[in-house]
């Protein structure tokens, strides 16, 4: 995705990344990569609680910089596959709505994506094999560095 990004910090091992989401108002933003098995990952982002150090999947912040913030989360995910290029990640939203924004972002930036990274798509328990077929909606997506 080729937009502006906001500056993030990372911590030492590459699986988590903050940054502040500039707008109507000042948001700090996290994105975690957390092990779910040996070979795969799975990205968590929202909205980051630094009182209490929770991450908040599921709000809405409307802070007018949707492009930016995703380029961002973007950008952290190629970071991601620079030091674990053999690790499989998984993306799914915390709602359906989430996973259906995160599919149109795949979508829409398909050709630029395949340049980089494989991409299966989970619908009904099955693992697409070949390019999603973006007419169907899809549980959940699983990124491979090429």
């Amino acid at each position: 995705m080729n937009a502006p990004k906001y500056d993030y910090k990372s911590d030492n091992d590459n699986l988590v990344y903050i940054f502040f989401s500039v707008g109507k108002k000042i948001i700090t933003k996290i994105v975690v990569y957390e092990p779910i098995d040996a070979n795969t990952y799975n990205l968590a982002f929202g909205d980051y609680d630094l009182v209490n150090q929770t991450i908040d999947d599921k709000s809405i912040s409307n802070n007018g910089d949707k492009v930016k913030v995703l380029a961002t989360v973007i950008q952290t995910i190629r970071d991601f596959f620079q030091v674990y290029p053999s690790i499989g990640l998984q993306i799914q939203g915390s709602t359906s709505t989430r996973t259906k924004l995160y599919q149109k972002i795949i979508r829409d930036n398909l050709a630029e994506i395949e340049t980089e990274f494989k991409i299966f798509a989970l619908r009904e328990g099955e693992i697409m094999i070949e390019t999603p077929n973006f007419t169907l909606e899809y549980e959940r997506f699983y990124i491979y560095k090429k």
